[in-house]
């Protein structure tokens, strides 16, 4: 492709968006990208519709590296769906808890060929930005408008995907994320904010969803930010005062301190709580999603009457490996049985555990099953980090027995489009990991009505 005509650009416009709205490309391959996704939405970027912007991203193995993202307004965003003639309507709403405060926003978007509207609900924790604990800018003075253009935009990506995948409104966007001198972020969240959970959609012909209620996952208990932001000093609260026995405990390192991030995930509870001090329990807990050993810690008793084995949803903050639990939502006690025995992740100290019957024949980390598979969701999509991996999960019913389905990559935003109860075709393959069994989700072949 020539100068003359760079993506429809011609080169005196070249020129000029290189030198202003394009001059934080990292890179000439990131400019031409900038251009060609400016082009195919049709926004010209010297019209102050489309931006380019350098941020600071930390990488799984914990380094920063400076990205290029894409930013375009809401109103783009409702553009590029008219512009495909098939946008049918928007709603969107807000959620409060029981005492009248904002935790959520959520917005669907109709499209004139789909059944169901692409739903997304976003969390006020994830995305309202702040300074001192304290909410800043237009999200102090209107925090409604800012969260309903945060699911909006997140509605539009999931209704019109192949336009505008990888494209954010400023609003999605933490303050102190874009490059700095250092290199490093200043801001609060590590990456933008691009898959909050989700909560159900509107089953059959439902078209409003019921303005009481809450989704599923949007405990009562939930505080709003400008409260959790207070208590976040607290991430791992015992930290200052458990005893020197305890093994837990991290001593404080003369480098930078991991941030405190919320956490939202399903974990087996592997020993019963113990108190450390001043009201304070604790219990080592293993994220099934992420695979990894956690401590869990409340001062609130809601680790009381969890024991040994059960599986249970957390909410809550979480600094390196200590979680500040602020909800838990018991989903299966151990004495129910089920498949969450053979997810555990360890024996109980003293009592060796019984091995799944399968597990005696056949080898660890094979593939059992690679095919069609009957689903019935059994819990809602959500996020988590999978070996670094950034995925989405879902527990799931198949063959009369639960076991977790995870979709990577491309199969993400698929996966998201479904709610708890909702029953499926899929295709995928069954997978021994270790102990327990995992559904890797690699789309659909057929969808009924939950």
């Amino acid at each position: 492709m020539s100068e003359k005509e760079l993506f429809g650009f011609t080169p005196q416009e070249v020129d000029l968006i290189r030198k202003t709205v394009g001059k934080d490309a990292i890179n000439e391959d990131e400019f031409r990208r900038f251009l060609y996704r400016a082009n195919k939405l049709g926004l010209n970027p010297l019209d102050g519709t489309i931006h380019l912007q350098a941020r600071n991203r930390k990488t799984p193995e914990g380094k920063w590296e400076k990205v290029n993202v894409i930013i375009i307004g809401i109103d783009g965003f409702r553009a590029v769906g008219d512009s495909t003639g098939k946008l049918a309507g928007i709603k969107r709403d807000v959620i409060r808890n029981e005492k009248g405060q904002l935790t959520h926003a959520w917005a669907e978007v109709y499209r004139s060929d789909w059944k169901e509207p692409a739903r997304e609900v976003v969390s006020l924790r994830e995305y309202v930005q702040v300074k001192d604990g304290h909410p800043i800018s237009l999200w102090e003075t209107k925090p409604e408008t800012m969260l309903k253009k945060c699911a909006e935009a997140g509605a539009h990506r999931m209704a019109w995907a192949s336009a505008l995948a990888g494209i954010y409104i400023p609003e999605e966007m933490p303050e102190g994320e874009e490059s700095g001198k250092n290199g490093k972020s200043k801001g609060k969240n590590d990456e933008p904010k691009t898959e909050p959970s989700r909560t159900e959609k509107p089953k059959g012909d439902t078209v409003e969803p019921p303005q009481t209620e809450q989704p599923k996952e949007v405990l009562k208990t939930e505080l709003p930010k400008s409260e959790t932001q207070k208590e976040q000093p607290e991430a791992d609260p015992p930290k200052a005062e458990q005893p020197k026995t305890n093994p837990e405990k991290q001593p404080k390192q003369s480098g930078e301190q991991p941030p405190v991030e919320p956490f939202e995930g399903e974990v087996v509870i592997m020993d019963p709580p113990e108190a450390v001090k001043d009201g304070w329990k604790k219990l080592t807990a293993f994220a099934v999603v992420a695979e990894e050993t956690v401590t869990l810690f409340n001062n609130e008793g809601l680790l009381d009457k969890l024991g040994s084995k059960d599986l249970v949803l957390i909410h809550g903050d979480k600094r390196g490996s200590n979680i500040k639990v602020k909800m838990v939502s018991v989903m299966q006690k151990a004495d129910e049985g089920g498949e969450k025995s053979s997810e555990e992740p360890k024996n109980e100290a003293g009592k060796p555990s019984e091995e799944p019957k399968e597990s005696k024949t056949e080898s660890k980390d094979s593939v059992l099953k690679s095919g069609v598979f009957a689903i019935t969701l059994k819990s809602a999509p959500a996020p988590a980090v999978k070996s670094g991996e950034d995925v989405i999960y879902a527990r799931v019913e198949v063959n009369n027995e639960t076991v977790l389905m995870v979709a990577r990559e491309g199969y993400r935003e698929i996966l998201k489009t479904l709610s708890e109860g909702a029953t499926v075709k899929i295709n995928g393959r069954l997978v021994r990991e270790g102990e327990r069994k995992v559904l890797y989700f690699e789309g659909f072949v057929e969808a009924s009505a939950a």
